[in-house]
């Protein structure tokens, strides 16, 4: 097992190794004597001349000078006519912000390169020793039977141990022969040939160790490393005592060249003891496993893909082996999409599928599009946009009971025009047809064709104002107020209202806790889609003030909307929903986010999301957010982190559930950087109420920290 970790962590040195750029790139090479430049030789001993090879010899504590360059030694030989200097004995280069120490050292002036022997070289963080090493100062160096650290040697510390190893500056490549991986002087694993490019962080490695009530005690082992210079590879490799061994194999690739680039990451275990039962009240089995791939790619100026896959092999796997994963992302997306974008156009294929069995999806298989983007005609300042559709659904169903499918046309075509009217008003109406053709409806005859019409009127009342306001504690240097009112009238009207029965319902209307979209262009819930008239007034605002650097930023942003139905259906009140957001930075250590939206009718409280964070610079952070859903959540929440001192910090969280009256989760740890190369963490984690995780858990991880 260690010489598999010690693979994956190899490249802990790789990224290091490839110290040549990281010194010389960016650096002017000193080259031979130019204009004014000229060497300085000196010593605390008479200069002599040696007649016989036509060098100049300084004895004792010899020195030679030349630009940022710093040549030390107890003698050194300069051959002016070849710009080389010969060093011997106690040698020392400083380069900027390097250095190399050897025996023996030849540089040539002219040709910016070196060569020495019985070296260690280093530019923080990176130290090495090695038996020779040449380099130039544009970038090409070779180093052999050479080994790298970082931040110096240690006991524990991660090094690489090479019998050679040569980097190309101008192409950002090295090579490494003959590798060998190494925690302090004891080798874990030989690797023969590595090439890769140098990266920001080339290796992601980790160790941790805990138990919890579900999965038993485990030890997980994680890494990621570059293999090549647009592939790293590595993964997972996890022990549970009540579950077995997971194997996760990912890849992480990227081609700047050829503008791709994408990730996967994976799981599989033979499952000794599967515990509960699937969403669909079936037992889960024991052949378990989840995979995640994700592609985005620039074909082309034109041409663009982008793909996703969420496999899952029963609906618990992911919560069970990625609770952390799962928390921020309960729901599996796999689609591809192929675009093609003209000078005012795009047009697309777009496919969404299941290939999970347990949960319902809506499935596009596929949907076409055309789209004309807003245009303007013949110079009359009114702009027409145009839509085409073709969509082939289905709404696949994870209990296997009976599935609907639809093929449906859309077009949609919209003209618009803006009218400023005065500097205090302005005006825009629109008109939108859009048509919905059906070859799958409910009823005797298949076909169905639906015309909708909609004639919108937009009113914008703007308002601005400025205050010579100053205060020192909150950073305010003057105080713009900005915004304006809206009135936002929309009728809508359906000629086939009374064949709705006949629609196949798939793209139906869902709960939205966000801003209702009002243009008929606009509607994702075609199917649903009702004929009617709406008014929307609101009030926008946006107060800024100075920045200290430049230009401004902002204090606050508000924005409040309240619909009204105007002869609404017998079942539906006149008021419809209440929405409003608010983001509050009156200082850079102190947010405050607030986003609500009200059933007026009926009094109820949709939704309301909050968020505020307190910051003390980078030494200690408190936030406090709250999310409520109607009839789904009503959870609060508060993190906190400090710094105690520069090795370690702390982190906490606590979850609350207001439904329930439980405290649904708790967890703390504490953060210590061991060494120069690893930290440790402690992490304990308590979970209430919840369907699978009702247990108390600890965790122990050593990570190797990221170059």
């Amino acid at each position: 097992m260690i010489g598999s970790v010690s693979k994956y962590i190899l490249l802990l040195l790789l990224a290091s190794i490839a110290f040549p750029a990281a010194w010389f790139n960016g650096q002017e090479p000193t080259g031979e004597p130019k204009g004014n430049l000229q060497p300085k030789l000196s010593s605390d001993q008479a200069i002599v001349l040696d007649e016989a090879t036509g060098q100049l010899v300084a004895k004792g504590k010899a020195r030679l000078e030349y630009g940022t360059l710093l040549l030390l030694a107890d003698e050194i030989r300069y051959e002016r006519a070849k710009g080389l200097a010969f060093a011997k004995g106690k040698v020392v280069l400083t380069f900027e912000e390097i250095r190399i120490l050897a025996s023996e050292l030849e540089y040539s002036l002219s040709e910016n390169r070196f060569a020495a022997k019985n070296t260690r070289f280093g530019r923080y963080p990176v130290s090495g020793e090695s038996k020779s090493l040449e380099g130039s100062l544009d970038g090409l160096a070779i180093a052999n039977d050479t080994s790298i650290h970082l931040l110096g040697p240690d006991k524990l510390a991660p090094n690489l141990k090479a019998d050679k190893l040569a980097f190309d500056g101008k192409k950002g490549l090295f090579r490494a022969e003959g590798l060998r991986f190494r925690i302090g002087q004891a080798s874990l694993v030989p690797l023969p040939k590595i090439e890769t490019r140098r990266r920001e962080s080339p290796l992601e490695a980790s160790l941790s160790a805990g138990h919890d009530d579900q999965l038993g005690a485990s030890v997980e082992i994680h890494s990621l490393f570059d293999v090549r210079p647009e592939l790293r590879i590595g993964g997972s490799l996890e022990g549970y005592s009540k579950r077995g061994i997971l194997v996760g194999p990912e890849a992480i690739y990227e081609m700047v060249e050829e503008s791709y680039k994408g990730s996967l990451a994976s799981g599989f275990i033979k499952d000794q003891s599967p515990s509960g039962l699937d969403v669909q009240g079936k037992p889960l089995p024991d052949s378990r496993g989840f995979l995640d791939w994700s592609h985005l790619q620039q074909i082309n100026d034109r041409f663009s893909f982008a793909a996703q896959v969420q496999w899952r092999r029963d609906s618990e796997v992911f919560r069970d082996f990625r609770q952390e994963a799962f928390n921020e992302n309960q729901w599996n997306d796999t689609f591809a999409e192929l675009s093609y974008y003209g000078n005012n156009s795009i047009a697309s294929v777009f496919a969404r599928m299941q290939p999970n069995d347990f949960s319902d999806q809506i499935e596009r298989k596929p949907e076409i599009g055309l789209h004309l983007l807003p245009t303007e005609i013949l110079e009359t300042g009114i702009y027409h946009s145009l839509s085409l559709g073709l969509a082939d659904l289905k709404e696949a169903k994870g209990d296997a009971s009976t599935e609907t499918q639809s093929k449906r046309a859309d077009v949609v075509y919209h003209l618009t025009r803006h009218f400023p009217v005065a500097k205090w008003l302005s005006d825009t109406p629109s008109a939108t047809y859009r048509m919905a053709r059906y070859w799958d409806a409910l009823g005797a005859d298949d076909t169905l064709t639906r015309h909708f019409g909609e004639f919108g009127l937009d009113a914008r009342i703007p308002f601005h104002a400025t205050f010579d306001v100053q205060n020192e504690l909150w950073e305010i240097d003057g105080l713009r107020h900005r915004g304006h009112f809206l009135c936002q009238y929309r009728y809508l009207e359906d000629s086939s209202d009374a064949d709705r029965s006949r629609v196949p319902l798939l793209d139906r209307r869902y709960f939205d806790p966000n801003l209702d979209p009002l243009d008929l262009s606009e509607i994702r819930y075609l199917d649903d889609l009702t004929e009617g008239t709406r008014l929307r007034f609101g009030i926008e605002n946006r107060f800024q003030t100075r920045a200290k650097d430049y230009g401004s930023r902002d204090l606050a942003a508000i924005r409040i909307y309240q619909d009204i139905l105007i002869d609404p259906p017998a079942n539906e009140g006149k008021m419809d929903s209440f929405f409003g957001e608010m983001a509050l930075h009156p200082v850079h250590w102190l947010s405050l986010g607030v986003q609500a939206k009200i059933d007026v009718d009926n009094g109820d409280l949709q939704q309301v999301a909050l968020e505020s964070r307190l910051m003390d610079a980078d030494l200690a952070e408190l936030s406090l957010a709250i999310l409520r859903l109607e009839n789904r959540s009503n959870q609060y929440r508060v993190l906190g982190f400090r710094r105690i001192d520069e090795k370690r910090e702390i982190q906490t969280g606590l979850q609350f559930d207001a439904e329930t009256g439980n405290l649904t989760r708790a967890n703390i740890g504490v953060y210590s950087r061991i060494s120069d190369s690893w930290d440790l963490a402690y992490l304990l984690a308590h979970r209430k109420g919840t369907a699978r995780e009702d247990d108390l858990s600890f965790r122990l991880g050593f990570r190797m920290l990221k170059f």
